[in-house]
């Protein structure tokens, strides 16, 4: 058998989706609801380019979405792989993907923008899934949660495992579309679909954000800015701000979407958070289109 091993990841943007599945009466309510980051480990990242997409926007994503979900109260978890496991201990994913992490600190440290704060829980896994032969299940039990909000990475395999696991046990997934990352756009892609076509809600990150009673208009211009989200009024002139035509090209990029199309001139003439809200009208709520 020909063993795979992991590879430089060209950059790519994330597909924009929509990807409506069968979960319709599925609503993502925060009193029931976890966020698990997945894998967002140095040895698993530094195949990107930190700097581009998809792991540059996803990124972002996570930590508006960790950000959310601590002041909205809700457990967090996070997965990770030790290093330096021998064979025996990696099983198949041995002779599939070799050796893995190595036993270094650094190479199994989550990414420090997302690091875990004192009592959230570090889930540390062998396999594809974060469920497989780990504490995860109980602890959301524990916790009252059967519902899951799950980011990172890669989508098509890990993230895919976990999302299938949990809804063998009856816990309901939600995927942020942009808040995981893969080998390529088509991967990403075809994950998305398949998770979306047989076991969890996929909506963008944007739609979880608001459900979690966060700004997410405000905290996207903010990481672009490099400011506090409370720095920014809603009619302060964003390009004076330092929102340069570059950046703003990109916001517009990132927001068109099916029945939406953003105008670059109408955010230049308007550069408020108050006008470009005006614009991104008609935003879905968190659920699941059938």
């Amino acid at each position: 058998m020909k063993r795979m091993s992991l590879q430089r990841i060209a950059p790519y943007v994330p597909p924009a989706g929509p990807f409506p599945g069968r979960a319709a009466d599925w609503r993502f309510e925060a009193d029931r609801a976890a966020l698990l980051i997945h894998d967002m480990q140095a040895y698993f990242l530094s195949f990107y380019d930190p700097e581009l997409p998809p792991l540059a926007l996803v990124l972002e994503r996570i930590a508006a979405l960790l950000a959310a979900a601590r002041r909205a109260g809700l457990p967090v978890f996070f997965s990770g792989q030790p290093g330096g496991l021998g064979g025996a201990e990696r099983g198949l994913l041995q002779r599939f993907w070799g050796d893995g992490l190595p036993d270094r600190e650094d190479a199994a440290r989550i990414q420090p923008a997302l690091a875990p704060l004192p009592g959230e829980s570090v889930i540390e896994k062998r396999r594809y899934s974060a469920f497989f032969d780990t504490a995860l299940e109980a602890r959301l039990r524990a916790a009252g949660r059967d519902q899951l909000l799950l980011c990172g990475v890669y989508a098509h395999i890990g993230v895919c495992a976990t999302a299938l696991d949990a809804f063998m046990r009856d816990i309901e997934v939600f995927v942020p579309s942009d808040a995981v990352a893969d080998f390529s756009a088509a991967d990403h892609e075809r994950a998305l679909r398949q998770l979306a076509a047989c076991c969890a809600c996929v909506r963008p990150a944007e739609d979880f954000l608001t459900a979690l009673g966060d700004d997410p208009l405000r905290h996207e211009v903010a990481a672009l800015l490099g400011c506090a989200p409370e720095a920014i009024g809603e009619a302060d002139d964003l390009l004076a701000l330092g929102l340069d035509s570059i950046r703003l090209m990109m916001l517009a990029e990132r927001w068109q979407a099916p029945g939406r199309e953003v105008s670059v001139t109408a955010m230049l003439e308007r550069p408020t958070l108050a006008d470009w809200r005006a614009l991104l009208t008609g935003a879905g709520e968190a659920a699941c289109d059938g």
